[in-house]
């Protein structure tokens, strides 16, 4: 935690299950939601994609002491920090691992990183890896993509456009062919 920062505050936020946090660094707000147990609470990582403010861990830590005062058992989500950037070695590993079976017709494997955009995400660019392509039927130049963060599978459109998760190297390639 940065020691330089000292006055600070920390408050419930005036919207539903959220956290202010506020320094002279700025303000950041946190949300949380029902825990596993009865007086816990789930306090949520800003995703790790997006740019996150020079005050954010000392924030994190600072909103968790916060609802510990107040007498919750906090557990986090998400990542505080992001894993290191991927390398094509480590996204042909990962594959390799995922690879256990025939491929699905018409999907071919080549990782290679692209950047693409998110809906959710207000567009913002995404950095992910193409583990595979559609080369036929109707969705001839959809890709199969890992995201490098949460190492998830997902489907790019043939515009680029990230569609979503959904779930094993094969089980992305197979909704493909059954979509």
């Amino acid at each position: 935690m940065n020691k330089e920062t000292t006055e600070f505050t920390v408050r419930f936020g005036m919207i539903g299950r959220t956290i202010e946090y506020c320094d002279q660094r700025g303000t950041i707000i946190f949300t949380f939601d029902i825990g596993s147990s009865p007086r816990s609470v789930v306090l949520e990582h800003h995703l790790v994609r997006n740019p996150r403010p020079n005050n954010y861990d000392d924030a994190f830590v600072r909103s968790k002491q916060f609802l510990q005062s107040r007498g919750y058992i906090v557990e986090e989500s998400g990542t505080a920090h992001p894993p290191p950037p991927l390398k094509e070695d480590d996204v042909t590993a990962i594959l390799a691992r995922e690879l256990g079976g025939p491929l699905p017709p018409g999907v071919s494997v080549m990782p290679r990183p692209i950047s693409t955009s998110f809906d959710d995400d207000g567009g913002s660019p995404w950095r992910l890896w193409v583990a595979g392509t559609q080369e036929s039927g109707q969705y001839a130049g959809y890709k199969i993509v890992l995201d490098e963060y949460t190492r998830q599978f997902g489907i790019v459109n043939s515009k680029d456009i990230f569609a979503g998760f959904y779930g094993s190297f094969h089980q992305t390639a197979e909704s493909l062919s059954l979509s």
